[in-house]
């Protein structure tokens, strides 16, 4: 997980760098690992790469923030916001592309040279080679923004099931957009108000997500499997597209069950090898359920004897508590396991921090379990 955040003037009025930097800030949580800014001047062909610290002069159109967790390449080269080698194009990204090794190859194939082993480097020159019909080359999980400083353009993408967040603001003369929502609220000219028809979504129906709005007025998210463009010589006309949905995928339906059931495993199989490629040990939420004791079984043979991490919430005494299961998984697999029991006691002393990192309402408690299977793994 990193964070990205960023601010573009579409009337040429400059970006405050204080203001990026105070955004940055209420999201520094997603990128403990480094922080760096970047500011791009009006007429799109110069560039100010900058750290907190640093005394910036001037201001650019566009200004881009990046928070990061170093997850592949752990070294500067592969640090954000990344330019390619004529600092035309310039990426902020959060998330992992996990065929990121061969779509690395195929361009070396074509040309294109690396200077890092990092994913984002492959986004950006894939975008490079093939436009926006790159993202339905990609595996993964992301949310980037690409600045083009030649033709004044950007671009933002979200994956198919929008694992990783993009929420935005659009006013005619700013577009904000950021990895959560308490970034955004720190613009002064975004109000801080109830948009009512989600909250009547989530108080009569317990529905949340269901458009490109959110709770807050005047605040969107990019949705699902949909990307935007615009053209910062035109003003403030946004263009978005979708670029995959669900019937996208649908293949041939299998002859028989057996064929079905084969079929699901290689998918599955092959799906939890990708995630597998990291620069830091890999750890597995285990439940005790179907879904995660699977993962768990199948990561294994990938991994060094008693290499494997897992982390889970129990219950113990509860009548729905799993912890047989996972003590069987945790046996079988010799894995490395760290378990913690949560309390109705508990959610009371971490609700104000749970709420502030969701920003907004969710529908059951179990995000507190989840909360905190996460807070267990950062300990470790």
């Amino acid at each position: 997980m990193c964070g990205i955040a960023g601010i573009v003037s579409l009337e040429g009025a400059g970006v405050d760098s204080g203001l990026l930097l105070n955004m940055a800030q209420q999201i520094a949580h997603r990128g403990p690992d480094d922080e760096q800014f970047a500011l791009f001047n009006p007429n799109g062909t110069q560039s100010i790469l900058f750290r907190r610290s640093d005394v910036v002069q001037g201001h650019g159109s566009v200004g881009f923030a990046h928070l990061r967790l170093s997850i592949i390449d752990l070294s500067s080269d592969a640090a954000q916001p990344m330019t390619d080698e004529k600092s035309r194009f310039w990426i902020i990204h959060n998330g992992e592309v996990f065929n990121y090794i061969e779509l690395r190859e195929e361009l070396r194939k074509k040309g294109y040279v690396f200077r890092s082993q990092s994913d984002t480097e492959v986004i950006l020159h894939a975008y490079r080679e093939w436009g926006e019909a790159c993202l339905t080359r990609f595996n993964g999980m992301w949310a980037f923004v690409i600045y083009d400083l030649e033709k004044n353009r950007l671009f933002a993408a979200r994956d198919r099931f929008g694992i990783k967040p993009l929420f935005f603001h659009l006013n005619g003369r700013h577009l904000v957009f950021a990895s959560e929502i308490k970034a955004l609220l720190q613009v002064p000219w975004i109000p801080r108000e109830p948009f009512l028809p989600a909250v009547k979504d989530y108080l009569f129906y317990s529905r949340v997500d269901t458009s490109d709005t959110c709770f807050f007025k005047e605040i969107r998210q990019l949705k699902p499997g949909h990307f935007f463009t615009i053209d910062l010589n035109k003003g403030s006309e946004l263009s978005i597209q979708t670029w995959w949905n669900m019937r996208d995928g649908l293949e041939t339906p299998p002859k028989s069950e057996d064929e079905a059931a084969e079929g699901f495993r290689e998918h599955l199989l092959n799906s939890v090898k990708l995630r597998l490629r990291s620069d830091v040990p890999v750890g597995t939420c285990l439940s005790g359920g179907l879904d995660s004791s699977a993962i768990v079984a199948l990561a294994n043979p990938f991994l060094k004897e008693g290499y494997q991490r897992t982390f889970s919430m129990v219950q113990p005494g509860h009548p729905f508590d799993e912890t047989p299961y996972i003590d069987r998984l945790i046996k079988h697999y010799n894995v490395q396991a760290k378990k913690r029991a949560i309390t109705g006691t508990d959610l009371l002393s971490d609700l104000h921090r749970l709420i502030r990192s969701h920003d907004e309402p969710f529908t059951s408690t179990s995000m507190y379990a989840q909360w905190k299977v996460f807070e267990l793994a950062k300990q470790n």
